[in-house]
């Protein structure tokens, strides 16, 4: 994988970060501490220090004009000061998944810790869609959820992702 993508970037860093997944032996332990930090579970389990340390380093060493995020969890890598553009592809209002898992759930416990997990993340995408210079959703439902959430209408667009069946 690196040499091929070496091919369209000037420098390739990979870090492992593991999946955790319902088998995952960490899925426990990860969800407590998640509840002890109060952070969302979805950003706290993709949490790695390798990364946030090579994204700093990154910051420092080179200048560099955009940065693009693909998920909003990404988003807790950002360095605090960035001269670069911070550019978001935002797939989905995290928050807004959660509540509808936590209004369409049977299980007591699983209803709680979905309505939970929604009001973390919500907080949260509230703190983090600020540091964006630009975001990019995939419906107008989204950037209409994202201005609802107190970013700037020309802050956002509306970018559909177009499919075709000739391949």
């Amino acid at each position: 994988f690196k040499s091929r993508i070496k091919n369209y970037c000037s420098s390739v860093n990979l870090i492992h970060l593991p999946v955790v997944n319902a088998r995952h032996r960490l899925l426990i332990f990860k969800f407590i501490i998640s509840l002890i930090k109060f952070a969302p579970f979805t950003f706290y389990k993709y949490y790695s220090h390798e990364m946030k340390i090579t994204v700093e380093k990154l910051y420092e060493l080179k200048k560099h004009e955009i940065v693009y995020i693909d998920h909003t969890n990404m988003a807790q890598y950002i360095p605090q000061v960035s001269k670069a553009k911070v550019i978001l592809d935002e797939h989905n209002i995290a928050h807004e998944t959660f509540k509808n898992f936590a209004e369409n759930e049977s299980n007591p416990l699983l209803r709680i810790i979905y309505y939970l997990e929604s009001f973390k993340l919500k907080r949260i995408e509230k703190k983090y869609l600020q540091k964006f210079d630009h975001i990019f959703t995939i419906s107008k439902l989204d950037r209409k959820r994202v201005q609802m959430l107190g970013i700037r209408k020309n802050k956002t667009s509306f970018l559909p992702i177009n499919f075709t069946n000739n391949y």
